[in-house]
């Protein structure tokens, strides 16, 4: 009985717990809920853009110059605007080399002038005296070399070389004095007071560069061009008008803006990156403008950001770029309110703003909302986005 009681009470509550779990009711089951995401909508609405193409570019100078010395000398002096960053005016004199020998050569030059003036008039008045003689005493016809013309024009000839001499010294002098070429601001400068210039090829004395005009070399994309009136240049001198262009820069913690226009686009397409570069200019960019007293000279060297006016494109949509999936799919809420992607072509885009030429229609209801998963068909809960 020990052995056998414990086995059949063992038996017995294994068979009570399998009954127990047989006769258990099954769980109701229900259909899960679906998720419904909440998304805010814009309208698709068409209309005329004008389209603005982005790009960048380095400020450069129109014109640069390097000043050379033509004479050799001594420096006596130098202009106080003749320092890097100075603003100069042309014709201001900005270097001067000591004249003291030009001056003496200038004067070598007029006397050697004097006495082959009184050369030809020595020679003349033979010429004259030799006519009378033959006419008085000889016979036949007379003989140049009779008449005393060869040394007349021997005598002419001194006269054309004594006055070139002069002309030469005259210029020599007048090159002690370098003076600038154009309104400019000096770059470099490369000689100071007591230096000595020897005048050949190359002995530079500065840099200056012109301040009426600054010009931007921007790059822009073949797909960009299309967007864009280009000026080319024809062999036949006629050239197309360039678009605006508005050059944007941070300056101080403040950003600033110039107005300008693309005057000419260069020769050749770069042909590694197939970029076509448009020259941007702006007149004046080291006069205080009135409107804007704050706002700094456009320097060279400077980074700026453009916006160049493009070609206006008929029924086409602004949308906002959040909405702009991998540059050419948008989310669209269908009229049941259920997610479609839709393939778009976007014809210009920047941080703000897309502009979509095809695949959409209008009253389509685009999705600004950023969405973590994205299915074809999921029902969506839509708010204007207002």
């Amino acid at each position: 009985m020990k052995v056998i009681l414990p086995i059949v009470v063992l038996g017995t509550c294994i068979l009570a717990a399998y009954i127990l779990v047989a006769l258990k009711p099954a769980p109701e089951t229900k259909p899960p809920e679906p998720v419904i995401s909440a998304v805010k909508v814009v309208m698709a609405q068409p209309s005329d853009i004008p389209l603005q193409v982005s790009s960048q570019g380095t400020v450069q100078a129109r014109t640069e110059t390097s000043l050379t010395a033509e004479v050799a000398g001594r420096v006596l002096s130098i202009s106080p605007n003749f320092r890097p960053g100075g603003f100069v005016e042309k014709g201001e004199v900005l270097v001067t080399i000591d004249p003291a020998d030009y001056e003496a050569n200038l004067a070598e030059a007029l006397a050697s002038l004097e006495q082959a003036e009184l050369s030809l008039a020595q020679e003349k008045a033979l010429a004259d005296q030799a006519k009378i003689d033959w006419e008085e005493l000889g016979r036949g016809e007379p003989t140049e070399l009779a008449l005393n013309l060869p040394q007349v024009d021997f005598a002419e000839a001194g006269i054309l070389s004594a006055q070139a001499a002069v002309d030469r010294a005259r210029r020599d002098l007048e090159r002690t004095q370098i003076r600038a070429p154009y309104p400019g601001r000096v770059l470099e400068q490369m000689i100071d007071v007591g230096g000595y210039v020897t005048g050949s090829p190359g002995s530079v004395v500065g840099r200056i560069y012109g301040t009426d005009v600054a010009e931007v070399r921007l790059p822009v994309t073949d797909e960009e061009m299309a967007y864009l009136d280009l000026p080319f240049a024809f062999r036949n001198g006629d050239e197309s008008t360039g678009p605006h262009v508005v050059l944007h820069a941070d300056f101080g913690g403040e950003t600033h803006e110039w107005a300008g226009s693309i005057i000419r686009s260069e020769a050749s397409v770069d042909p590694r990156s197939r970029l076509l570069f448009v020259v941007a200019s702006v007149d004046d960019p080291y006069v205080r403008h009135p409107e804007f007293p704050s706002r700094p000279p456009l320097k060279v060297g400077m980074f700026v950001q453009a916006s160049i006016e493009g070609k206006q494109i008929e029924d086409a949509y602004q949308i906002p770029r959040i909405a702009l999936i991998d540059n050419e799919t948008l989310l669209i809420a269908n009229g049941d309110d259920k997610l479609e992607r839709r393939q778009v072509k976007v014809a210009s885009s920047d941080e703000q703003h897309a502009v979509i030429t095809g695949g959409l229609e209008p009253g389509d209801r685009i999705i600004v909302t950023p969405l973590q998963y994205v299915v074809n068909g999921m029902p969506l809960k839509v708010a204007d986005r207002e």
